[in-house]
């Protein structure tokens, strides 16, 4: 540019996610990962005064919104990514080894794995989309359907239509892979009458799937 070549960048970090040029979220894994591991160091030194319900409190202030922001587009990210995360996960509200049983203590703290919790912000993300509580630009990113209430057949009530795709990177982009998603809710989740009612349903039915 004016007679300059441009540096080739790895990495473009845009509203607090980091881009890669393969959009393998690498550099925003990495980034989230070091900013949790820090915060990990802090509650080392207080984990022996601290009950788990202030743990709990600990995770939903400084850990929990760096897993919330975006992670409807990265939150599907490599699965070992996502997995290592959540090890990072059981570590804060448990202060258990990375290899121990900590199903009974999401459960007693209502708290959803880190696996299934993306997949519950992002069918969180199309129910909004489907309402219409996004702007405009955002629900036009989803096909149109005339039958979203319409289908008589009880598993497919509510479902959108499925884009048919050539590679594999717009199979698993985040609008695809959402449908698919959003697609596998039950019946009575996806036609829920409000948010309010929605988010309880849906994270019911991801939290019985707790193992």
């Amino acid at each position: 540019m004016n007679g300059k070549a441009l540096k080739i960048s790895d990495s473009l970090k845009h509203l607090g996610v980091t881009f890669d040029s393969a959009l393998s979220w690498d550099h925003h894994y990495k980034e989230i990962r070091k900013k949790i591991l820090f915060r990990i160091i802090i509650l080392k030194r207080v984990k022996d005064f601290l009950p788990p319900k202030s743990r709990l409190t600990y995770y939903n202030s400084f850990i929990k919104p760096y897993f919330d922001y975006c992670s409807e587009i990265w939150g599907e990210s490599s699965k070992s990514y996502i997995y290592k995360l959540y090890l990072l996960q059981k570590r804060i509200i448990s202060n258990a080894s990375y290899l121990s049983h900590t199903a009974p203590l999401f459960l007693n703290l209502k708290i959803l794995p880190l696996p299934l919790y993306f997949q519950f912000c992002k069918s969180l993300f199309f129910y909004k989309l489907t309402h219409n509580m996004y702007p405009k630009y955002l629900s036009q990113l989803i096909p149109e359907s005339n039958n979203l209430l319409l289908n008589l057949r009880s598993n497919t009530i509510g479902n959108l239509p499925v884009r048919h795709t050539r590679t594999s990177l717009a199979l698993n982009s985040p609008i695809n892979s959402g449908i698919r998603l959003w697609n596998s809710l039950p019946a009575n989740v996806k036609t829920s009458q409000s948010l309010a009612i929605f988010k309880r349903r849906c994270f019911n039915h991801y939290f019985e799937q707790i193992e």
